[in-house]
């Protein structure tokens, strides 16, 4: 797994699903083991500082980037960010666009 692209579900009832790609916790939770739970926390790793993997972000306060030059572990080529400057900085140098997380599951049907 790369440290980078981390996800994570913990249930209402504390049970906790983890995932290699944000594509990966977004398909799961269309599904109908996923839409069969009721989620306490959805949260992703900050892409630009994959060490503070134990300090997890969540999903709908993170700042979103798709790009082709994200190579996620699974395909989705999506990026999530603690803070809107490390995303636009990303961006700059990337050419990907923004999105947030309301897109991010929308984009992986």
């Amino acid at each position: 797994m790369d440290d980078k692209f981390g996800a994570e579900l913990v249930t209402t009832k504390g049970k906790v699903f983890k995932f290699d790609d944000i594509k990966c916790m977004v398909s799961f939770l269309k599904s109908a083991e996923g839409k069969a739970n009721e989620y306490a926390f959805e949260m992703v790793t900050d892409y630009a500082h994959p060490d503070d993997a134990n300090e997890l972000i969540a999903a709908t306060e993170a700042h979103y980037c798709f790009s082709e030059s994200v190579k996620s572990p699974m395909g989705g080529n999506v990026a999530a960010f603690k803070n809107e400057t490390d995303r636009v900085n990303y961006l700059k140098k990337s050419n990907g666009s923004k999105l947030d997380w309301n897109e991010v599951k929308e984009d992986f049907q």
